[in-house]
């Protein structure tokens, strides 16, 4: 009896690393279509690529997690953080306020990013928390105003 699946493959060519590999001979696997099911999952087929095996198969390939939640995610896709990314820092225990430049809702720091407009005196900013367990942002615009250069501001 065969302990290891490794024992029975005997494929004329072996499945790159990365590459998926025929279950019944070990031989490189040819996705032949795929089908969009949702924004989050795809139903793919593929077939070996061994004329002598020949099989054929159908699978799904599935996003589970977000590993870093963008400046804008898309609002109809409600998808959670990854386990291991899920690190937001609570308030702290004493219940004082988080200080400047920290999420309102979890603490951690922010992200700003500022993009520039037609205007040159006005830009849009883009604020959002580093957690990717928390959901919090903001934006808004920014207007400047003229003031002569000898004057300090």
């Amino acid at each position: 009896m065969l302990s290891n699946p490794d024992d029975f493959y005997w494929a004329p060519q072996r499945a790159a690393p990365k590459q998926r590999e025929c279950p019944d001979c070990g031989a490189p696997l040819r996705k032949r279509t795929s089908d969009k099911q949702s924004a989050l999952l795809r139903v793919f087929y593929c077939q070996c690529t061994n004329l002598a095996c020949g099989a054929t198969f159908r699978g799904h390939e599935e996003i589970l997690y977000r590993m870093k939640v963008p400046l804008e995610p898309n609002p109809l896709v409600k998808l959670p953080v990854s386990p291991t990314q899920a690190h937001a820092t609570p308030f702290p225990a004493d219940g004082s306020q988080p200080t400047k430049d920290r999420c309102p809702e979890c603490g951690e720091s922010v992200l700003k990013h500022c993009v520039a407009t037609d205007d040159p005196a006005c830009f849009i900013v883009y604020v959002h928390c580093r957690a990717n367990a928390c959901s919090w942002s903001m934006r808004g615009a920014v207007s400047l105003e003229h003031y002569p250069k000898k004057q300090r501001v």
